[in-house]
């Protein structure tokens, strides 16, 4: 259920609207707009011609402070982000200007997705030489291996677990381990930068002067510098032909200007295996957001996911063990379940 499932559940944020922002409670319209895959809850405010977007984040749950000393510095890079108009953290209530209603989901088609995506990967390598800083100077959090150990517990704990309800025996958790030890020794190799984490068709926004709107970065971190590039060319939400990916990878790489140092073979591997730790990590969020936060609508997308996964597996003679354990337990567990 909504937290805002009832009208009378607006008067907080409404009271704060009218008081410290300044806005006749009578002359604004507040607009729901499609749930985010978090605890935080948008909204379109609409006051006579002038539209702004008010953002509701549990101070609990989610980091308001991040995102205000993100989009700061991210601001001073030349990243489109949305402006903070007005906060209060106590209540974790936020006015934010308006980027519009064009997300790279609703405009990329195979006549727009070149021109677009070389927008995006542009503005990953604004990113990437970004050195955001929290409140007194501290760094943004590394993606270390315990890190990425905590995501791919979310893998095993929700979707392996939970929604394919698979015995973890000694076997499958021998070759869990020798495939996480494999992505968790390329992420570490890889050069370190700022990573957004959340770099997709969802999060980004075509702006009216053609450039790259960006959301959703408060959990940035410094991490491998194909991730982004990852969460962009093999996203959860729309997929193109294989070949078309390995084009813009390499566009990407020549971009930033590494060819001196990495091969063009190290880096495709790089981008595959960080690849293939992310969707993981997508899979068991899927599966919690359906059991944990009652958003179900977002698992017809682990297809697409488990589509990635599997054509990862097949170059990668180290993951011939999980390719085999994909193909006989959690292909049919996932087949059986949907039956029901």
């Amino acid at each position: 259920m909504s937290i805002f499932e009832h009208t009378s559940e607006l008067t907080p944020l409404r009271n704060w609207l009218k008081e410290s922002c300044f806005l006749p409670n009578s002359s604004f319209e507040l607009e729901p707009l499609i749930n985010d895959a978090s605890f935080r809850k948008y909204f379109r405010l609409r006051l006579g011609n002038l539209s702004h977007i008010v953002m509701v984040a549990p101070p609990d749950k989610e980091n308001i402070i991040a995102f205000i000393a993100i989009a700061k510095d991210f601001a001073r890079q030349g990243i489109y982000t949305p402006e903070i108009l007005a906060y209060n953290l106590e209540q974790g209530f936020m006015l934010l200007s308006d980027l519009g209603n064009d997300l790279y989901l609703n405009v990329l088609n195979p006549n727009t997705v070149d021109d677009l995506y070389d927008r995006a990967l542009s503005v990953i390598y604004q990113i990437q030489v970004c050195n955001p800083k929290f409140p007194d100077n501290k760094p943004l959090n590394l993606f270390n291996e315990e890190f990425i150990r905590l995501e791919l517990g979310i893998f095993v704990d929700w979707f392996l677990k939970k929604h394919l309800e698979l015995t973890i025996t000694d076997k499958i958790g021998g070759i869990l381990e020798n495939t996480f030890r494999v992505l968790i020794n390329s992420a570490l190799e890889q050069p370190q930068a700022c990573v957004h984490r959340d770099y997709h068709s969802r999060n980004l926004l075509l702006l009216e002067n053609k450039n790259v709107g960006v959301l959703d970065f408060q959990d940035a971190v410094y991490g491998p510098i194909t991730y982004d590039a990852a969460s962009l060319l093999r996203d959860a939400y729309i997929d193109w032909p294989k070949e078309q990916v390995h084009k813009w990878v390499m566009k990407f790489y020549d971009m930033i200007n590494i060819s001196h140092q990495y091969t063009e073979e190290k880096f495709v591997r790089w981008f595959d295996l960080i690849s293939l730790q992310r969707h993981l990590k997508i899979l068991g969020i899927f599966a919690r957001l359906n059991y944990r936060d009652d958003k179900p609508h977002y698992l017809p997308m682990i297809v697409r996911v488990l589509n990635y996964i599997s054509k990862t597996c097949e170059d990668y003679v180290e993951l011939s063990h999980f390719k085999e354990m994909l193909q006989t337990k959690i292909q049919p567990k996932l087949y059986e379940k949907e039956k029901k």
